[in-house]
């Protein structure tokens, strides 16, 4: 007897159009990165996101939400679990959290319903580690076994982006009334967002997509990114850009765009099965690494890296093999620990990185400069602030502009904080500027930063 579990993997290739790899099974991760098994049993977990107070949330497709309490803790905690329908690619899809989480305590979950049977985009209210009060935001129809996207994300805008598949219709893409193969950008209510490109009651941002399971946003630039499914041929790397048609739909041929859409950032051949995506800017890999975009596959088990032209968020430069799992890659995220997090059909996995040991003498063992980056700048509710090679005992403090302290951290090597706005009491600091100083043995850097109304 096939077990369920097997049932869910088998659509699941199924749906990806699985063809035999063409990279080797044995892929090395650059020196001074390691593979860490975190959390060895979790079934088929769809999405993993960290939530801003530091747990690792995630979606298993048969219908549970949960949640480990810490980065290492070894057991996960029931969330809640949905009605959701069986078969196919449907179940629990996605998650997000408000941006200004914890203030407004909601988690934002996509999954196929049981009864009715749809797609649907549901607000719970985070309540002493459970998910209550659940509201339906949005639905569509989710009739058929496969192609129901359903990742979900917060863009920089401030504005719900989900992604929906083409339900098998081709031509259900390429029609703009039609919500089947769209991406559609929602106000936090649920609603159609103002100024999206089809008109106040049309929720769709841009359409012409087939089957999208990774959609995410630079969270330093505010780039948005997503991939999505070929047939046989063409999984695509896209950018984000509204009111857009990428062309997949009754004429789309292999390797091919046709006439008025928008070609992707890259096509992939064969194709990989192609799944979630996240851009790196955790502050402890390497400055190279820094920008790139990474994305998983089912078809292959590999986490592969997109490095851009410096400057140039619209134009791939080389795509590479980052790490391979040996198991079918479903999400990859960023953790507050600033390691790439991944999850595949049974595990939830960790990139952790030590810089590699260099002899005495060796120039390469030359101290490079402390640095300090800061993004978004302007903020809202959250900043980050990415040091990279601070020596032992230096200090990250915000100051006001008459130089009196309002928080600290100590830090050493590199490392990512974020701040929520709030002094060393608790207190939200009011809209302003302020500054940032990372302090060394031997100098200062201070940077100005401005925090605006919500």
């Amino acid at each position: 007897m096939i077990s369920g579990r097997l049932l869910f993997v088998t659509a699941l290739l199924a749906s990806f159009h699985w063809l035999p790899s063409t990279v080797s099974a044995q892929v090395l991760l650059p020196p001074g990165f390691a593979l860490e098994e975190v959390h060895p049993q979790v079934n088929f977990p769809t999405c993993i996101r960290f939530s801003p107070d530091g747990r690792l949330f995630f979606t298993e497709l048969s219908g549970r939400v949960a949640y480990f309490p810490s980065l290492t803790f070894p057991n996960s905690v029931t969330w809640t679990t949905l009605n959701v329908a069986s078969g196919g690619e449907r179940g629990a899809l996605g998650l997000a959290f408000h941006p200004n989480y914890p203030d407004s305590p909601y988690v934002y979950v996509v999954y196929t319903a049981a009864s009715p049977l749809n797609d649907r985009l549901v607000r719970y209210v985070d309540q002493l580690g459970e998910g209550k009060s659940p509201a339906i935001l949005f639905e569509n129809s989710g009739a058929e076994d496969f192609h129901h996207g359903g990742r979900v994300a917060f863009g920089p805008d401030g504005q719900i982006y989900l992604t929906y598949g083409d339900q098998l219709d081709p031509a259900a893409a390429q029609s703009i009334t039609d919500r089947r193969g769209k991406i559609f950008r929602l106000g936090r209510g649920g609603k159609p967002a103002p100024g999206n490109p089809f008109g106040p009651q049309n929720p769709a941002a841009l359409y012409g997509i087939r089957n999208a399971y990774g959609l995410c946003f630079d969270p330093l630039e505010g780039t948005g990114y997503f991939t999505d499914n070929g047939p046989e041929c063409d999984d695509e790397i896209n950018l984000l850009t509204f009111g857009t048609n990428y062309g997949w739909g009754p004429n789309d041929d292999c390797n091919g765009t046709p006439s008025g859409t928008r070609a992707p950032l890259a096509y992939i051949n064969p194709t990989i099965g192609i799944t979630g995506c996240c851009v790196y800017r955790g502050g402890v890999y390497p400055s190279r690494w820094d920008g790139a975009l990474f994305y998983g596959a089912v078809n292959t088990g590999l986490l592969y890296r997109a490095r851009f032209v410096a400057g140039r968020p619209d134009l791939i430069d080389t795509l590479d093999v980052f790490a391979d799992f040996h198991d079918p890659v479903l999400d990859v995220t960023v953790g507050p620990d600033g390691f790439l997090w991944v999850a595949t059909m049974g595990r939830i996995w960790r990139i952790s990185y030590t810089p590699p040991v260099v002899g005495v003498g060796d120039p390469r063992g030359v101290s490079a400069a402390p640095t300090l980056r800061i993004g978004p700048n302007p903020f809202r509710a959250n900043v980050a602030f990415e040091i990279e090679n601070a020596a032992a005992g230096a200090r990250v403090e915000v100051m006001d502009v008459q130089g009196r302290h309002i928080q600290s951290w100590s830090v050493e090597s590199n490392r990512r904080l974020q701040w929520d706005g709030r002094s060393a009491r608790g207190d939200r600091v009011p809209p302003g500027i302020y500054l940032v100083r990372l302090t060394t043995a031997d100098r200062q850097i201070t940077q100005r930063i401005i925090r605006v109304g919500s």
